[in-house]
């Protein structure tokens, strides 16, 4: 009885090969003897999915001049007697709301008395995880329009003359507030999902935009220059009760409310953009980020323990995830295209965002640690800042 020394499998985009016989022992795999000729070679295909509504049906493996296998979503399969060479090894029937980390298609060597073995690693992202809320010039300026994960044609909120952007959705997912310059200068405004109710919250005489909502939906975060500077102001509601909560003489900016309570922004109070965290409302502001390079943008993740941020630091912005003290730094986007506009997927692993990538700016959904990202928009026009519903 011949066996083989256990070779454990690691997670990993590019594909895994590794020597699991040495010659002495060609024809044994993981699972016993194979019965090959000591001068032919296998395959070992391994595959894993996680994340949320994965395809039921599996995928397809093919190996070129081998007929595609079927495989489920964690499983394996196997070629064997296969002569040596380099072939072509791709997965498809991938299904829309999942990526495969790394090229679907890549390249193996099958060596002779030995298994190759390669890993797919996939990412599905819950279609419940929708809809989402963007801003898009398709129908000539800038609208809010909202969409769902199935590929739903987008349905238009927001119908005016003027500019209508930045959507921020209310934690009751009833009401989206956002910026208009419907009456001059930049204002906030906020409507009902259904289109009713529109109301500004904040004159239109002074600039502000950028809302963002408290976990209770009683009040917003906003950003105006009604000092002299932009500063981040807090609001209720209804418009009422405006106060500057940061107070500085330095620009501070893009404000993001986590579910406990916790306040993102970014400012150059120390120089040059960088991300701040404000525990409370009358508290001292933490500096998470350290960087020549501009780094702005944060958005929560829903459990309020990593931000996602836009940051320069390798040339065109690039979406990073930090966790909520500034450590364990990931670049998530990794795509030489300008990349900005993060937000959290709600209960996913994964980010929207905003990217030049096909030549024009479109929405983007990557899962956190994928190499591909899938384009959720896909029109000749500009669609940018989506945000989720909470």
């Amino acid at each position: 009885m011949c066996s083989s020394p256990a070779v454990p499998l690691r997670r990993s985009a590019a594909v895994l090969l590794l020597a699991a016989l040495p010659a002495s022992l060609a024809g044994c795999g993981p699972d016993g003897p194979s019965g090959e000729s000591p001068l032919l070679g296998a395959l070992e295909v391994v595959v894993n999915t996680e994340g949320n509504d994965v395809d039921p049906d599996g995928y397809l493996v093919g190996l070129t001049g081998e007929e595609p296998r079927p495989v489920s979503s964690t499983g394996r399969v196997v070629f064997v007697e296969l002569p040596a060479g380099t072939r072509n090894l791709v997965l498809t029937g991938v299904a829309e709301n999942c990526a495969v980390e790394g090229p679907p298609l890549r390249t193996v060597t099958i060596r002779a008395g030995y298994t190759a073995r390669a890993a797919f690693e996939i990412t599905c992202i819950g279609f419940a995880a929708g809809p989402i809320a963007f801003t898009s010039k398709r129908d000539g300026n800038q609208e809010i329009y909202l969409m769902d994960l199935r590929g739903s044609t987008p349905r238009r909120l927001t119908e005016h003359p003027a500019s209508d952007f930045g959507p921020a959705w209310a934690p009751d997912g009833r009401r989206i507030a956002f910026t208009s310059t419907r009456h001059g200068r930049r204002a906030i405004y906020v409507v009902n999902v259904d289109g009713s109710g529109l109301t500004a919250l904040t004159s239109p005489g002074v600039a502000s935009h950028s809302p963002s909502w408290s976990p209770d939906g009683t009040r917003l975060l906003f950003v105006t220059d009604r000092d002299g500077n932009e500063e981040i102001y807090v609001m209720n509601a209804d418009g009422s009760g405006e106060r500057n909560l940061t107070n500085h003489p330095a620009r501070d900016y893009d404000p993001a409310w986590a579910r406990d309570g916790t306040i993102a922004f970014a400012s150059d109070r120390d120089g040059n953009d960088e991300i701040y965290r404000l525990d409370r409302l009358d508290g001292e502001p933490v500096r998470l980020t350290v960087h020549p390079a501009p780094d702005n943008q944060p958005a929560w993740s829903p459990d309020g323990r990593r931000l996602a941020f836009a940051s320069w630091r390798d040339g065109p912005p690039e979406i990073y995830v930090m966790d909520r003290d500034g450590g364990a730094l990931q670049n998530v986007s990794r795509h030489p295209a300008g990349d900005f506009a993060p937000a959290w997927a709600s209960g996913e692993e994964a980010v929207l965002f905003t990217s030049s990538r096909d030549g024009k700016y479109e929405i983007y959904l990557q899962g956190v640690g994928a190499s591909t990202a899938r384009n959720l928009t896909n029109h000749p026009a500009n669609d940018q800042y989506a945000t989720w519903r909470w």
